[in-house]
């Protein structure tokens, strides 16, 4: 059986002469090969070509990893794509949720990886920079990098933390949240605290909202647990004043929070039934002490609605007086 052949040659090569170097030949897709397609309706951005992709082939492999047994590599372990979409829209949300707007930057530091990609498209559905951390040069080069492109997020890989963390206190200026590919050392977040920075795990940083609908009400009401740069940042700017907890108190930062949502809501065209209308602000992130999260950070969705549920039944009832 041959071997199917994806590419037509178009141009032949050509031999080096009169001092002109060699060029080989050259090719297109065989989709391509009587000339270019006419532009495709809607496929206007890099986010067009993933969630097109994600709309023609929801179920198809799109992701894999091989994770290491005993040493060795496994066998792959795949996302779809429609995955893939929904952790992507999870990431994204999240990145709004830490004050991030459209135009923004993120960077990206460490080896191709599905949280590398993911971490892409997140910032490809928002309209945001996506910046690649090298650290070929070393830590400098990193710091200069996050300085000189103004990077207040960055995705790392769990590895490179360590290296991250070296940039320190000067990439400071700018970088306020780290999110792992993985895990984080209960070390590492003493020592991101010392700065006054976020850190998160992969896990912890898709669950800081939590959106909640009653079949019996017209809404969603929603739980987060927000940024606390992003809040205390946005205070300072308004002239609001108080400690964290009281800050997640305050119906102006609520406000602010919601409307952050309600534009995301719109940017992506959800329906009015689908809008966030009302925001209960948890200072204290979403643990399994609490029994709120199983051990691979997933949210419980009974025991949060019981453990939510006053909280829940008074934003319902301020939302039904209205």
């Amino acid at each position: 059986m041959g071997t199917k052949k994806y590419t037509v040659e178009v141009e032949p090569a050509v031999e080096a002469k009169d001092g002109r170097p060699s060029m080989g030949p050259v090719y297109r897709s065989i989709f391509a090969k009587d000339g270019f397609p006419k532009p495709v309706d809607g496929l206007d951005s890099c986010w067009d070509v993933f969630r097109m992709s994600v709309e023609k082939c929801p179920n198809s492999n799109m992701l894999g990893t091989r994770k290491l047994v005993n040493g060795k590599h496994g066998p792959y372990e795949w996302l779809t794509y429609k995955q893939v979409y929904d952790i992507v829209i999870r990431v994204g949300n999240a990145i709004r949720a830490c004050g991030i707007q459209p135009g923004g930057r993120c960077g990206i530091y460490g080896a191709n990886c599905a949280e590398w990609v993911i971490s892409m498209e997140a910032c490809n559905a928002h309209g945001l920079y996506c910046v690649p951390l090298y650290d070929t040069l070393g830590a400098d080069a990193i710091e200069f990098i996050i300085c000189h492109a103004e990077v207040p997020l960055a995705f790392v890989e769990e590895k490179k933390i360590p290296e991250l963390l070296k940039t320190f206190p000067k990439s400071g200026e700018y970088l306020k949240t780290i999110v792992s590919f993985g895990k984080v050392t209960a070390e590492q977040r003493e020592q991101a605290e010392k700065f006054g920075l976020a850190i998160h795990s992969w896990n912890d940083f898709l669950s800081l909202v939590w959106v909640y609908g009653n079949s019996f009400e017209s809404c969603l009401i929603a739980i987060a647990n927000p940024n606390k740069h992003a809040v205390e940042k946005y205070a300072e700017e308004h002239n609001i004043s108080g400690d964290f907890e009281s800050l997640c108190e305050n119906p102006k930062i609520k406000e602010y929070i919601l409307g952050e949502l309600s534009r995301i809501g719109k940017e992506k065209k959800l329906k009015g039934f689908e809008f966030v209308k009302a925001i209960h602000l948890d200072p204290v992130p979403f643990d399994m002490e609490r029994d709120l999260l199983t051990p691979t950070f997933k949210k419980k969705r009974p025991q949060m609605l019981k453990y939510y549920q006053p909280v829940i039944d008074n934003m319902y009832k301020t939302l039904n007086k209205k």
